[in-house]
């Protein structure tokens, strides 16, 4: 530990910067990835319960019982069945807008990981400039300067590249993993909402419902 502190140190100012780009991106990560946990998007059994209460027409029951959950997917079907009586072009068009807020959602703060990813070794870069430059204006007002000196502050001064890219690198993996991950939720979401279209809606006739 007390290594790290000294590397920190001689990394100079800018290495605080880019620690706490690295809190912030691990701070994002964690809270998205509980966030977006498969039992929080899509509660277990709630989709098929729906489908089978929109199947046998009780769409009342299927509403009650989506409002007593709190995710995307319940949403999601409030808001279809709800707007039912605006015929299935009405209702796909209700879906798929409450779809967009439900996903811009989920997508909250996954920003902050590509700009972390981007403005860390920025970041390390500069301190690394700004070190360079340190250490050439101290050799240049010695007339003897010995290499070793030399190597010694240049070695400190590349500190906030490799600490800027070490940030970087996890926070870009991270902001993938995640954007990837929102991806696949959108999909599932799209389409079961093609699913409950087609039983709110069916080829052969709409079901009776009770309201």
């Amino acid at each position: 530990m007390t290594e790290y502190m000294d590397l920190i140190t001689k990394g100079g100012p800018l290495m605080v910067p880019i620690l706490l780009c690295s809190v912030v991106a691990l701070a994002i990560f964690l809270e998205r990835l509980l966030a977006l946990k498969a039992d929080r998007i899509f509660p277990p059994r709630l989709a098929e319960m729906v489908l089978d209460l929109t199947r046998r027409g009780q769409i009342d029951a299927a509403v009650e019982l989506s409002k007593q959950q709190h995710s995307p997917l319940s949403a999601l079907v409030v808001a279809g069945l709800e707007s039912r009586g605006a015929g299935r072009a009405g209702a796909k068009e209700r879906i798929e807008e409450v779809g967009g807020v439900e996903v811009a959602a989920l997508a909250r703060y996954v920003g902050g990981l590509s700009t972390v990813a981007t403005v860390s070794p920025l970041l390390g870069l500069l301190g690394t400039v700004t070190g360079m430059i340190k250490v050439f204006k101290s050799v240049a007002s010695v007339q003897d300067p010995q290499i070793g000196q030399l190597a010694g502050g240049i070695w400190e001064a590349l500190l906030t590249t490799v600490a800027g890219l070490a940030v970087a690198i996890p926070a870009y993996l991270a902001y993938r993993y995640l954007e990837g991950r929102i991806d696949k939720i959108a999909g599932r979401l799209e389409e079961y909402g093609l699913r409950l279209l087609d039983e709110l809606f069916p080829v052969n006739g709409r079901p009776e419902g009770d309201a």
